[in-house]
C-alpha cells in the first residue's frame, strides 16, 4: 500500500504506478499461460448476460463496504482513518476518471492473475477448492494492511472466485450453452467495486478538508 504523501508531491504517481502494476499482472498471466500451454484468452467470454451479472454482483459487496464504513466497530476506526489519510488525497488528485482507469485495470489485472493464473495453477495439484483457497490467501496477503483488512480482501477474493466459477453451475451466467468459467463477471464486479470505494474514500478526504 502507498504511504501518505507530502502535500507538495505530485499525486499522479498513484495512477501511474497502479496502471503499471496491473498491466504487469496481465503480462505475467499471459507468460504463465504460454509457459504451461494454456490459452488464457478463453477465460474471458464477452457476453452481455455475464456483464450484467457482474454489475449486479457488485451491490452486496459495496453494501458490505458501506456497512463497515459507517457502522464499523471501534477497533476498525483506525483502519478507516488510515485509508482516508493514505489514499484520500492521491485519489482526489487523480479525479473520478483517474479512479475509473485505476479501478478498471485493477479488475482486469488482478482477476486475470489471481483468479485466472494462480487459481488455475494451484487447482491442478490441489483441486478446484484448494486452488481457490490458496490463490485467495495470496490475494489477501498482497492486500495486507491489517488483519481485518486482509480478512475482507480474502472474503472478497472468494466472492470473485465464485463469480468466476458460477458458469460451471449455471451456464447461462457465463453467456454460453455449456458449463464454463468466465472472468468477465468478477472483472466487472471487482473493477466497479474498487471504483465506488475509491470515489468514496476520495469524497471522505475532501469533506474533511472542507470541515478543517
Amino acid at each position: 500500500m502507498p504511504q501518505p504523501s507530502d502535500p507538495d508531491d505530485n499525486d499522479d504517481h498513484i495512477l501511474i504506478f497502479g496502471l503499471i502494476l496491473e498491466f504487469a499482472l496481465i503480462l505475467i498471466t499471459f507468460a504463465v499461460g504460454y509457459a504451461f500451454s494454456v490459452d488464457v484468452r478463453k477465460w474471458l467470454i464477452p457476453q452481455v448476460s455475464n456483464a450484467i451479472f457482474g454489475v449486479i454482483a457488485t451491490i452486496p459487496l459495496y453494501a458490505l463496504f458501506l456497512i463497515l464504513w459507517y457502522r464499523s466497530p471501534r477497533w476498525m476506526l483506525d483502519e478507516r482513518e488510515f485509508l482516508i489519510e493514505t489514499l484520500g488525497r492521491p485519489l482526489s488528485e487523480i479525479g473520478v476518471f483517474g479512479c475509473f482507469l485505476l479501478a478498471t485495470m485493477a479488475g482486469i489485472g488482478e482477476e486475470y492473475f489471481f483468479r485466472g493464473a494462480l487459481q488455475t495453477l494451484f487447482s491442478w495439484p490441489m483441486g478446484l477448492w484448494g486452488g481457490i483457497l490458496i490463490a485467495n490467501i495470496i490475494f489477501a496477503l498482497m492486500h495486507y494492511v491489517s488483519f481485518s483488512y486482509a480478512a475482507f480482501a480474502f472474503a472478497a477474493g472468494l466472492y470473485f472466485s465464485l463469480l468466476d466459477q458460477s458458469g460451471l453451475i449455471y451456464p447461462a451466467l457465463s453467456g454460453t450453452d455449456e458449463p464454463t468459467r468466465n472472468l468477465l463477471a468478477p472483472i466487472i464486479s471487482h473493477g466497479l467495486y474498487d471504483f465506488l470505494a475509491f470515489v468514496h474514500v476520495s469524497a471522505a478526504w475532501k469533506a474533511r478538508q472542507v470541515n478543517h
